[in-house]
């Protein structure tokens, strides 16, 4: 068979049936309507379940369907990475599912998880105008950081978001179901290089340590701040910006992991000099990432956004974890009520407002 009849021959056979989703085409994002997938797990069982379901809604988001009278009601959505979309946690034990039950004495209260595994401020962004600003919630609530810390070149990403300005090989993936399942496979293989997908279980008393001094850990920061840092803040303004326009009010957590400078707890290991992706460890890379988180609060102060300090209230402790960012289900339950917690002020005055208004309207 040539090489031409077996490209032919695979594409039209995952054309009938890909058992891999293809979260993104190109820069079409492709959402798991109506799905369901059930995983198997055969370690860390006490802190994942052995059998992991995901299901999503006639939105391809996972919770409760919209409801009728969606206008009237108190609206959420969480987007973020694989820290948002949770898909190593079963339905109903994810942390926005438990940030929806610990608010459930709001009236009329919808929440839906519409984190996407390896997602950035980038894809953000293309699920905002292509899915979330036809929705309309009340909130979003931004989980970010992790996804974004040393990516440069989502600056150029950015120019593919106007169909003017999408190439021909974007085009070409978008159409081919054999293009996009290896886009898919390449993105996942560039996480794993960057340290930010989940690849296996992290046991800190068997983790290995790496020594960096000082002034490499100065260096290294020094980089972010000029190459990465304002980049990233320029495309989360983006998004507040184009958030607000949709009519839409943006909430902010800043990005929480197990890595940095601390004693775990659980194992009284001391953290900071295990190594983390083989290229540094957990000291300097949580300074890394609260040059993201800074620039995020900063975000907040100046346009008046709601943001939850979910990086410095979540304890740096091994059983919340399933390795240095992922969270267990101890780990859900303590991420949904810090942020239900930090979501009640902000429920509370939307609610006085929305009284007020209808007041208004009911004695004219």
């Amino acid at each position: 068979m040539s090489l031409t009849l077996f490209l032919f021959v695979l594409e039209l056979g995952l054309r009938i049936y890909n058992p891999i989703h293809v979260p993104l085409r190109a820069n079409d994002i492709v959402l798991p309507v109506n799905n369901r997938f059930q995983y198997k797990n055969d370690s860390n069982l006490d802190k994942v379940d052995a059998v992991v379901v995901n299901t999503y809604n006639s939105l391809g988001f996972r919770g409760a369907e919209p409801p009728k009278d969606f206008a009237s009601a108190t609206t959420l959505l969480t987007i973020g990475g694989s820290t948002t979309a949770c898909h190593g946690l079963t339905d109903g034990k994810t942390w926005p599912d438990l940030v929806a039950a610990n608010l459930s004495d709001v009236p009329k209260l919808w929440l839906n998880n519409a984190g996407l595994d390896g997602h950035s401020t980038f894809g953000h962004l293309v699920l905002l105008k292509q899915v979330v600003a036809g929705l309309k919630p009340d909130y979003v609530l931004y989980l970010t950081g992790v996804n974004d810390v040393g990516r440069a070149d989502l600056n150029d990403w950015d120019k593919g978001l106007a169909a003017d300005q999408a190439s021909l090989g974007s085009s070409i993936i978008k159409h081919s179901e054999l293009l996009s399942t290896i886009q898919v496979f390449s993105r996942t293989f560039r996480a794993i290089d960057l340290g930010v997908f989940q690849r296996k279980d992290l046991d800190v008393l068997k983790h290995p340590s790496v020594s960096i001094d000082d002034a490499a850990i100065e260096a290294t920061l020094a980089e972010h701040r000029a190459k990465y840092v304002p980049g990233y803040r320029t495309r989360m303004l983006q998004l507040i910006t184009e958030t607000r326009k949709a009519g839409i009010e943006p909430v902010l957590l800043t990005q929480p992991a197990l890595y940095g400078d601390a004693v775990d707890p659980t194992t009284n290991v001391a953290l900071g000099d295990l190594e983390f992706a083989g290229k540094s460890n957990a000291r300097q890379q949580w300074r890394v990432l609260e040059l993201y988180n800074d620039a995020l609060r900063e975000l907040g102060n100046e346009h008046k956004v709601h943001v939850i300090e979910l990086a410095r209230q979540m304890p740096k402790d091994s059983k919340y974890y399933t390795d240095w960012i992922h969270y267990s289900r101890a780990g859900a339950e303590r991420v949904a009520a810090i942020v239900a917690e930090g979501l009640r002020p902000l429920l509370q005055q939307g609610s006085e407002h929305e009284h007020t208004r209808n007041f208004g309207l009911l004695s004219r």
